[in-house]
């Protein structure tokens, strides 16, 4: 059994991810807020660890702290994000930096530091939580898009220098998904979105889980540096 490394545990992907991937593998889970006590009940399996993405130093303790637990780090999933959406002319350089923060840098610095424990012990699987919308782009989304697009390059060239330690990344690009990041969007624009969908219906977490599983296990060895989308068939248009 491996282990299995989760940032952004306490998001509505992270935390459903978790609970898939639990019966199968150890957990490491790492989050700007504590979620040990939501996992209390699974100590043997699952260990928690608080986690800034954006600061470089509390990413290094963190996978410290992971390294200390488990024996090996299998793979990793990075789910941390964050999503407020405004009109570029209006965006703040405040809102602007949190979005690269947390959706780029913050993803840099994590696998970075993941990147070295794997090329060591010479096999790892990560998988990078991107979006449709660093392909597509959307109206009131510039930093936001900025951000994942960024991350398709961050992942490409990380696998070109990775897989020959046997250390694979890919990218999920992810149409709209019910998450307390969409939970905002007003009815009528919602009902919009909805009616764009090709099935009639926006994602839930639990339909990425399988995909994920897919890419941090042995099926997938052959796959690195590729972006898959998951998006209901939104960009197919």
């Amino acid at each position: 059994m491996g282990s299995i490394v989760i940032v952004g545990a306490s998001g509505d992907i992270g935390s459903t991810l978790a609970q898939s991937l639990l019966p199968d593998y150890d957990l490491a889970l790492l989050s700007r807020s504590d979620p040990s006590t939501k996992w209390s009940g699974a100590e043997r399996r699952v260990t928690t660890h608080k986690c800034n993405v954006a600061d470089p130093s509390s990413v290094n303790v963190a996978l410290d702290e992971v390294r200390n637990s488990h024996p090996s780090i299998d793979g990793l999933v990075y789910a941390a994000g964050h999503n407020h959406g405004s009109p570029l002319a209006m965006t703040t350089t405040d809102s602007w930096r949190e979005h690269i923060d947390a959706n780029l840098t913050g993803a840099f610095y994590v696998v970075r530091a993941a990147a070295r424990t794997m090329m060591v012990q010479g096999h790892g699987s990560i998988v990078l939580i991107g979006s449709i919308i660093g392909h597509v782009g959307n109206e009131g989304q510039a930093a936001y898009a900025a951000s994942k697009a960024g991350l398709v390059g961050l992942m490409k060239v990380a696998s070109l220098e990775f897989a020959r330690y046997n250390v694979r990344i890919n990218l999920l690009a992810v149409g709209p998904v019910v998450s307390r990041m969409t939970a905002d969007i007003p009815k009528v624009q919602r009902d919009r979105l909805m009616m764009q969908m090709p099935q009639r219906k926006i994602g839930d977490p639990g339909d990425i889980v399988g995909t994920v599983r897919f890419l941090v296990g042995h099926e997938s060895t052959f796959m690195t540096g590729s972006v898959l989308t998951l998006d209901g068939g939104y960009t197919a248009r």
